[in-house]
Formats: structure tokens, sequence, C-alpha cells
């Protein structure tokens, strides 16, 4: 398990996925207000962009009140980039790597305990192949991947999967515990999510309804666009040019995640890539990505690491359980799949 991940250093990120920058400001952005513009009165659209999390953050507000929704959207981008301390996997001080360094933090953060709690949900939900646990794992391939040789052998992954195991992850409002040696933490897939949430909750809370934040192609729209419609949004192709969307969506009050193969490939012929079934040690073999639109961004983002995991049949077995969930699946083959 991985996915858009904080866990990069920026220049990296951005590089490897300039497509989705260039699709979420041109892509996203157009289709939102480019319909909207001309049917501005009094109202206004506010558009901040800021590098974090190892991407672009673009914040869009519909607002009379320009100047105080700039600075919403400053203390949004402030509240976000403290969070971002918390979760990333390269700084010394972050909750994540004392832990992956120590086995144990005492008086976790809140939203790092919040997090990982329900990374456990999603965990039990998808029967572990949603596993923040996977890092040793995830480093194993990387590894690899860095002096382009060969992938790992089994007998080397049989060695690593003895420390990947969510259920010994002990959780506390008050302590965090690893109760094997040699276990790490990852929160590369669903901590982006959370950090959008909480980036949308500083707006809202100020009073601003009509909102998009958007993150490396993970977004949460809120309220109306500019146009008084709901946000339309454009599900990329995974295996398409930049820009080519595939299918898109009308989005009010729900948000947007999607996971794929073609993020961040171990090997060229996109078999084996970040995105890890923490059960058997390798990547799935069926799907090319998969897009979930859920009340929350933590959901969303948990929820498509998860499925591009489960496969198929038990990805939409598992979003059709729960309410106000969908989900748009690609298999490598190119067929389109969607939930009830």
């Amino acid at each position: 398990m991985g996915k858009n991940d904080s866990g990069l250093n920026a220049s990296q990120k951005i590089n490897r996925r300039e497509f989705l920058r260039i699709f979420a400001a041109a892509g996203i952005g157009g289709l939102c207000l480019k319909a909207g513009l001309s049917k501005l009165n009094a109202e206004q659209v506010v558009h901040v962009s800021q590098v974090m999390m190892g991407t672009v953050v673009n914040l869009t507000l519909i607002s009379p009140d320009v100047p105080t929704a700039r600075n919403t959207a400053q203390a949004c981008f402030k509240k976000m980039k403290r969070l971002e301390t918390i979760f990333t996997r390269f700084e010394p001080s972050s909750q994540v790597s004392i832990l992956n360094r120590t086995g144990r933090i005492t008086s976790p953060d809140p939203g790092f305990y919040e997090v990982l709690h329900l990374s456990q949900k999603i965990s039990q939900l998808s029967q572990g192949a949603f596993d923040v646990t996977v890092k040793p794992l995830y480093d194993l391939y990387a590894a690899y991947a860095s002096r382009h040789g060969d992938m790992p052998s089994r007998h080397e992954i049989s060695q690593i999967l003895g420390k990947v195991d969510y259920r010994k992850l002990h959780l506390s409002p008050h302590e965090v515990q690893f109760l094997n040696t040699g276990m790490q933490i990852t929160l590369d897939g669903i901590a982006k999510g959370y950090i959008i949430d909480q980036g949308v909750a500083v707006l809202r809370k100020d009073g601003f309804t009509n909102v998009m934040v958007e993150a490396g192609g993970d977004l949460a729209a809120f309220g109306m666009n500019a146009a008084d419609m709901p946000w339309r949004i454009g599900v990329q192709s995974p295996r398409g040019k930049i820009g080519e969307i595939i299918s898109s969506v009308g989005v009010q009050n729900a948000c947007i995640a999607t996971s794929g193969d073609y993020l961040q490939p171990f090997t060229p012929d996109l078999k084996q890539h970040h995105i890890l079934d923490p059960r058997v040690g390798a990547s799935p073999g069926e799907l090319a990505s998969v897009t979930v639109i859920a009340p929350s961004c933590t959901l969303a983002d948990g929820l498509a690491t998860a499925i591009m995991v489960t496969g198929s049949r038990e990805g939409i077995s598992l979003i059709n359980k729960l309410s106000n969930c969908q989900a748009i699946l690609i298999t490598k083959s190119g067929e389109t799949i969607r939930s009830s």
C-alpha cells in the first residue's frame, strides 16, 4: 500500500506527477471556473496555490469578499502545513519518524491518532488490503528500483512480511506502539486526504461554503462553483495523454481521491509499483487506477488505495456497502467498472 505520497521529496514528486498538477489547474480549474466566470456578479473567484506535501495545493473560493477570502486561504495553508510536519516521513521530528525510529510515541497528536484510527478501520474493512505498516516492504522494492535491477526475491519478501501487520500496531489516544520489532509505518496513502479535510474545515469555519481544495489530484469540493452549479471534475485516463479525460462527475459536498499504478512505477511495464499488497508482498495485477468519491477526502484516499489492492470484485462489493461512496475502476486492459 502506498499512494499519493507526501513521502517523496518535493522536486521528485512534482516532476513525476506534473501532469496531475497541470490537469488540476487547467483541467479541473477550467471545467469548474470557465463555465462560471461570465456569470459572476458580486461574487468573485479567489484562486491561491502553494507547494506543499511534495505537490501543488490549489484552493478555490467563491466569495464577494476577496481580501477576507485570501486571508482565510493563508490560514488554511498554515493549518495544512502544520499537519504535514506531523505526517511526513522525511522530517526526523515528525511523529511518523519518531514512531518509526523508536517504536513508541506517548501523547500522540490528536490528528496523528485520528488518522491511524481510521487507517485501522479501513484495514479491517478491506481485510488487510490497506495497511500503514507496509513501509518495510515499500522500502525493499524502492531500494531495488533505485538500482534499476531485478525485483526482490520471494525469500526477501517473505522475511520482510513478518514486519508488516496492522494488527501489531497498538493504538490509543495516549500511546502508539509497535508490537513487533522492525515495524514502520507510512501514511502516504491516507494523510494527504486528512490534511485536505482539515484545510477545508478552516475555510468552512470562517463562513466560506463554496470552496474546492485540490492537491495532486485529490480534492474536496463543497457548495457550488462560480456558475452556481456543482463542481465538474474530470477523471484522468491512466494510460492516456496528459489531460485525457475518460469520465467526468459533478461533485457537491463530496471528496475525490485517485490511486494508480502509473504514479510511481518500480518496473517499466507497471507490473510492480508503489501500491503493494501487504498480504502477499507484491503489486496487485488487475487495476490501473481507482477513483473514489466519499464524504471525506481521508476516507476516499484510503479506500482508493485499498481497492487498488483488492481488485474489482472485492472492491466494488466493499464500496457498495458504504453509504455515500462511489468508485470508478479502470483495469489494465482499459475496461471501466463503476460501483452501483
